[in-house]
């Protein structure tokens, strides 16, 4: 047996699991806003180590209402490798602005003889978007009538709006 000789040939095939996070996100887990401003609120500052594009889907779950509401905002990022990051924000809203009282009248002065307008009819909105009651009062003092217009939201923010008018003596 002269001359023999064995050779063995094989491939390996070695595949390599990268499972470290590849997206991170630099973010403040709880925040407080003013509501009506969250749509102002800055994304979560975000990288991939994977590519440059990340895209992002975002929802928001009111987990308590009233005066004082409590948001929960939901981020998913993926980036092109696939790889995907979910964080959570809680955000808790405020509210510290009186409603808006609309079509107060300005004051007026009345010769002797003129009639008296009827009350203006005055609304009021919120930045929360909830109805508002408006309050109508009217007081005479002397030769003056001063109608005064007030509206409270559901934090107890006030806004007071008046009307005067002169009476000629």
């Amino acid at each position: 047996m002269q001359g023999l000789r064995a050779s063995i040939a094989f491939c390996v095939s070695i595949l390599v699991i990268d499972t470290s996070a590849q997206i991170t996100a630099d973010y403040p887990r709880e925040i407080s806003c003013e509501i009506g401003f969250t749509s102002e609120l800055p994304l979560p500052k975000v990288k991939s180590t994977c590519s440059a594009q990340i895209h992002t889907t975002q929802n928001e779950e009111m987990v308590s209402g009233g005066c004082v509401g409590t948001m929960i905002r939901k981020y998913i990022f993926a980036d092109d490798c696939k790889n995907t990051l979910e964080v959570e924000q809680i955000i808790h809203l405020k509210d510290t602005e009186p409603p808006q009282l609309h079509d107060v009248p300005e004051d007026i002065d009345l010769k002797k003889g003129e009639l008296i307008p009827y009350p203006a009819r005055v609304l009021a909105t919120d930045n929360t978007g909830d109805e508002v009651k408006v309050e109508y009062n009217e007081s005479l003092n002397k030769n003056v009538i001063t109608r005064t217009w007030s509206a409270v939201d559901g934090c107890n923010n006030r806004s007071v709006a008046e009307q005067k008018i002169h009476l000629e003596k």
